[in-house]
């Protein structure tokens, strides 16, 4: 598992997008705004892009994200570091 987020350096964001870049087709991403929201997702979801129109600069990992090409090592993860389970996305899951 891998995690990016903006508080771990001012790359995070730049290095997450070559993460789903070259891991797009099978892995999967935990978006997570707290230890009580957090999200699954397949790594080329839609809600994971920063695709926001002309000018607009936007950080995907404002938010941490934990990414791994085993989507059980992400559920385990989840299982004992959250609050409440696991939400899973409508759109890609």
């Amino acid at each position: 598992m891998e995690v990016f987020a903006d508080a771990q350096g001012e790359n995070a964001n730049d290095e997450y997008k070559s993460w789903k870049e070259h891991n797009r087709s099978d892995s999967y991403v935990i978006s997570r705004r707290s230890r009580n929201d957090a999200m699954l997702h397949r790594a080329d979801c839609w809600h994971l892009t920063d695709d926001f129109g002309p000018g607009v600069v936007v950080s995907l990992t404002a938010k941490p994200k934990y990414c791994s090409t085993d989507k059980r090592e992400l559920e385990n993860w989840a299982h004992e570091n959250l609050d409440k389970g696991l939400k899973r996305c409508r759109t890609c899951m």
